[in-house]
């Protein structure tokens, strides 16, 4: 089931719009602000985040003006999720920050607008976003969609890590091969995912065959999110446990949070059998922005209202992986979100 892109296609194209920065000066206002509201003492956002601030970045950002100035800014980028059961064109809201002398005067919510407007008019079915206040965004209708596994996986002791190493930039060929070939991925620049592999806060490990082939690797952190958590990764279940261990000394964690998307049975079921118990929580929060591109995936027919429609093509955060064509069960990695 395809929805406003096909396999392979270049990213969508967010279209130019009057709630853009107009010049250098805003964007550079518009960046300022995030910084201060999200980062105002751990790290830089543009370092973190390559889908907004990059070259060649696929995402933008959005602002809401006050007076001449800029009163909230939020980024946005068009995102195609791959899984086995069909792909769908999810708008990612990020980095929502308002200025705190203009707060309470309704620029948040009209921000949110604009974004949406914007990411339906990049062929968008339905706008996804991870809240640190889901209160608010819940009165701006959206809802906990989808599903990931949180796995608790303690100290690893394996006598053997010389299959190891830390990424470099020659292994981003062999590394975006692994990724793609998951069953559950988004299809987001080769350029963006560079930037993302050597951005600070990220730890990226990388695993060999006896052959020197790279078969596995796993990325733990990204800036200040993250922490101790490995959410992006690929290799056969051994090789991903190799990686954890090497992880844990380098970096000495007693333990190591891993996500995984309901399409890793492989992994779930041996780190399980291994006496790690999984966690199922929602992907995050989304809104339908396209009923109808939602309705179209959604077969056999639900109900028509919205929320329905979400969780009938996103899948519930608490039920388990259904038979079927739907829900797809979209999956993104720490370094998709924004």
């Amino acid at each position: 089931m395809n929805i406003g892109a096909v396999p392979g296609a270049a990213p969508a194209i967010l279209r130019r719009s009057a709630a853009a920065p107009a010049n250098a000066r805003e964007r550079a206002q518009a960046t300022a602000l995030v910084q201060a509201v999200l980062r105002a003492e751990e790290g830089s956002v543009v370092a973190e985040q390559p889908a907004i601030w990059s070259a060649g970045a696929t995402g933008d950002l959005r602002v809401r003006r006050d007076g001449g100035q800029i009163a909230a800014a939020a980024a946005i980028v068009a995102r195609d999720a791959v899984t086995p059961r069909g792909r769908i064109r999810l708008g990612l809201i990020g980095c929502v920050a308002t200025s705190p002398d203009a707060r309470g005067r309704g620029h948040g919510r009209a921000l949110l607008e604009i974004c949406e407007d914007d990411l339906r008019a990049a062929g968008c079915a339905a706008a996804l976003l991870w809240a640190d206040v889901p209160e608010f965004y819940s009165r701006c209708g959206y809802e906990a969609c989808g599903a990931e596994v949180v796995l608790t996986i303690p100290k690893v002791d394996l006598p053997d890590l010389r299959a190891c190493a830390l990424y470099r930039p020659s292994y981003l060929g062999a590394l975006e091969c692994l990724r793609l070939a998951k069953p559950a991925h988004s299809e987001r620049p080769r350029s963006e995912s560079a930037c993302h592999f050597g951005s600070p806060g990220a730890v990226v490990a990388v695993h060999r065959s006896p052959s020197g082939t790279i078969n596995g690797y796993a990325a733990l952190g990204r800036g200040s999110d993250f922490i101790g958590t490995i959410h992006e990764w690929a290799g056969t279940p051994e090789v991903v446990l190799t990686l954890v261990a090497f992880l844990q000394k380098q970096l000495e964690l007693s333990e190591t949070f891993l996500v995984t998307s309901v399409y890793d049975e492989p992994l779930g079921t041996f780190l399980q059998n291994a006496g790690v118990k999984p966690v199922l929580g929602p992907l995050g929060m989304a809104k339908a922005l396209d009923p109808a591109a939602l309705a179209a995936i959604a077969t056999p027919a639900v109900g028509s209202d919205d929320s329905t429609l979400l969780r009938s093509v996103l899948g519930e955060p608490v039920a388990p992986l259904c038979t079927g064509t739907v829900p797809l069960y979209p999956h993104l990695s720490g370094f998709d979100s924004i």
